[in-house]
């Protein structure tokens, strides 16, 4: 479906609505086999890494953007990499717009890494309005990227400065906004099915709670994640239709993972609970 998609969009010289050009990374100028393909293999486990530039994008490197078949959806995604400590893989869009998008959307994973610590992925997006003499911010918003082993749904909110209609949107992504030493190749940002859309996602985990706690993806394949931004340690347990608990897990006050393989596709309920008191209850998706 997703090839389809894209081949109705580059019928048009403009974005279409509820669409990116190529927002799947479907298809690509060039793909060749570089020079850090087999540290991404041998380091992160990428299934046919391959350097490259993705149709409808300007790559800052061709070193830095590859192509691989480990997906969201469709046959390819795009990673964007650092190598060694000096470089970082970006990506940048630019297209006409004639109409008000209020989200862009779409799926990532960050895999990092690195001596000195980690860095996040940066996405940025704005459009403008060319005045007659130069161009006038009408939108603009900021994403930054948490590690996530998992593909998981983003979402970005377009604040509008202007009433006027946007004549051009830019939209860039960066591996990592601050440089960082590591090995030859690390933090690792993969992008997939990029769209701009005006109805929200709506999903549990594009949001963080009062109580500080992120949960995602829901629904979940074979491992749910939950990122604890509280200062303290909670209990987390997972309770089947009939209210017979089938796991329990203290989460630190990081990113803790839930394997969900072995359960049935089907619903759940979890409960997290502090030494005192149950903080947040929910349901969970398996499928």
């Amino acid at each position: 479906m997703k090839k389809i998609i894209v081949f109705i969009m580059l019928l048009s010289a403009q974005t279409s609505f509820g669409q990116l050009i190529n927002g799947g990374f479907e298809l690509w100028d060039t793909a060749y086999t570089g020079l850090y393909s087999p540290s991404m293999t041998s380091l992160f486990g990428v299934p046919n890494p391959k350097s490259g530039t993705a149709n409808h994008w300007i790559s800052s490197s061709e070193w830095a953007t590859d192509q691989t078949t480990d997906s969201h959806s469709g046959n390819y995604a795009l990673i964007l990499h650092n190598w060694y400590n000096y470089a970082r893989g970006k990506i940048t869009y630019i297209e006409p717009i004639s109409y008000r998008p209020k989200y862009l959307q779409g799926y990532f994973k960050y895999i990092t890494g690195g001596v000195n610590g980690r860095s996040h992925g940066r996405a940025n997006i704005t459009l403008t309005h060319f005045n007659g003499t130069s161009n006038d911010t009408v939108a603009n918003g900021v994403f930054l990227f948490d590690s996530t082993m998992a593909y998981t749904p983003f979402q970005i909110t377009l604040n509008y400065v202007s009433t006027v209609n946007p004549d051009s949107i830019k939209l860039y992504f960066i591996n990592s906004d601050t440089n960082v030493f590591s090995d030859v190749v690390c933090h690792l940002l993969y992008l997939d099915d990029l769209a701009l859309s005006d109805t929200p996602l709506g999903l549990e985990e594009l949001t963080i709670d009062k109580d500080g706690i992120r949960i995602y993806p829901n629904p979940a394949v074979n491992e749910l994640n939950i990122c604890n931004n509280t200062s303290q340690l909670l209990e987390f347990s997972l309770y089947n239709v009939l209210g017979e608990r089938l796991s329990k897990q203290l989460l630190g006050n990081t990113i803790n993972h839930i394997n969900l393989s072995d359960y049935a596709t089907g619903i759940y309920f979890y409960e997290l609970r502090s030494e005192k008191n149950i903080i947040k209850t929910g349901k969970v998706v398996k499928e």
